[in-house]
């Protein structure tokens, strides 16, 4: 299917073996590939622009940094999905969904957060933390709100798009949607760089994945997925005023 065609949403409703569930999508395993190159891309030069900033007099916030890269995920979902195939945000899953899938999401979570505490607390007997303190970081910065911003909104609105409405809903063409969910986390979790929270963030992922299918809408993951870097990120502001 060529650039710029235009794909009616209605089409791919019709095909689906569950229509207003999971919709089939026009974009290809190629398209996600190449989206991820340019990411990939992206984000080495804008690490590269923030590491030359200082030796020419500019100290750019750091949550800002993470903000501005974050946000970058966003360009290619948009690239080829919406400018490419003319879909509409309602096949990235932007759509309604029931409040009992919010009661999904919240058993689900409350599951990973069981497995959080006893997979932190093998890693103590070995002297290992989950995630990195990022109390520190927060008692370095003049003001938390860019940080806040980029880890509790722009972070999960992005990643979500990405890693589910682009990634998991575009493998999930060419095969099971576990087998979706199982690549897209993996890739999910990697790219948090923090292998001995691998796990855990691909353990999100799967949530993540698996509300979407089950619902069709990528806002009751989203949701989740703001809650919970919201409550992280709100617990290190909190120690690092304390300390």
């Amino acid at each position: 299917m060529g650039a710029g065609m235009q794909v009616p949403d209605r089409t791919y409703e019709e095909n689906n073996a569950h229509p207003g569930i999971m919709w089939h999508v026009p974009w290809t395993s190629k398209d996600i590939l190449l989206g991820g190159l340019a990411f990939l891309g992206w984000m080495v030069i804008f690490v590269i622009i923030g590491m030359l900033l200082p030796f020419v007099g500019v100290n750019l916030d750091v949550g800002l940094f993470i903000g501005l890269a974050e946000a970058i995920m966003i360009i290619p979902v948009w690239w080829f999905t919406i400018r490419k195939y003319h879909v509409s945000t309602r096949m990235l899953g932007i759509r309604s969904f029931e409040l009992v899938h919010l009661g999904w999401g919240l058993g689900l979570m409350l599951l990973s957060f069981g497995f959080n505490a006893l997979y932190s607390l093998l890693l103590g007997f070995v002297d290992l933390q989950m995630q990195v303190d990022v109390a520190p970081v927060f008692e370095e910065l003049n003001t938390p709100i860019w940080l806040l911003t980029a880890g509790v909104v722009v972070a999960p609105i992005a990643e979500e798009l990405f890693f589910r409405s682009f990634m998991f809903a575009g493998l999930r063409e060419n095969q099971s949607w576990w087998k979706a969910a199982l690549i897209s986390s993996a890739i999910f979790a990697v790219l948090h760089v923090q292998l001995t929270a691998f796990l855990p963030i691909f353990l999100l992922g799967m949530i993540f994945a698996t509300l979407y299918q089950f619902t069709g809408s990528i806002l009751p993951g989203l949701i989740m997925h703001i809650l919970t870097n919201g409550l992280g990120l709100g617990a290190a502001y909190l120690i690092s005023l304390m300390g």
